[in-house]
């Protein structure tokens, strides 16, 4: 049997959608949690993720979220971490909030809410999902730029989906976020950097 040559295995990872893949990767699950800080420490704990980074919208920029064709803060805490090779997301709906989140909890509780798909041709993707009938729930756009789209569950999968640009900044984040999770001895829970 030959060896893979090395680097193979980093290069794999930092390019999430290799040629000949679908137009669309498996790449995250995202779980809706009631207490963020409790849920860090125990999917620490359980799944060996972090260290978590924190998503903020950076200074001066309006939210660009809209939820069911509306203008909707998206009025959350979002964690994002790494554990093996599943990047986790934690997602704490503030209370009183209007969101594709808040609708998820009203729906079935707590736990899992989507999955998060890469896709290098986010329009192509959209335009796909549409003419599969697919609902758009939510777009938005991550605080690195890449555009986001959250779409109806259905057979066979039975929960929400999102749609997550593959941007070059994208990229960079991820594997920053793989580096730092590689090395990381557990000591600090949420990333400063």
């Amino acid at each position: 049997m030959d060896a893979i040559p090395r680097g193979t295995a980093d290069r794999a990872r930092a390019d999430l959608l290799p040629a000949g893949r679908p137009a669309a990767q498996l790449i995250q699950i995202c779980f809706v949690v009631s207490d963020l800080d409790a849920s860090l420490r125990r999917f620490s704990a359980t799944f060996g993720a972090g260290p978590w980074f924190l998503a903020t919208t950076p200074a001066g920029r309006a939210d660009p979220t809209v939820y069911r064709g509306r203008p909707t803060p998206l009025d959350a805490e979002i964690a994002l971490a790494y554990g093996g090779d599943v990047m986790y997301e934690l997602v704490r709906p503030r209370p009183g909030s209007v969101s594709v989140f808040r609708e998820g909890v009203d729906r079935s509780g707590l736990g899992i809410h989507h999955l998060g798909f890469a896709t290098e041709d986010f329009d192509a993707t959209l335009s796909r999902l549409g003419s599969e009938g697919r609902e758009l729930l939510c777009t938005s756009v991550t605080p690195r730029g890449a555009r986001v789209a959250i779409v109806g569950g259905g057979p066979p999968l039975g929960v929400l989906e999102e749609y997550i640009e593959l941007t070059p900044a994208t990229r960079e984040f991820y594997a920053h976020m793989r580096a730092r999770a590689a090395e990381w001895d557990g000591r600090e829970l949420v990333c400063q950097g």
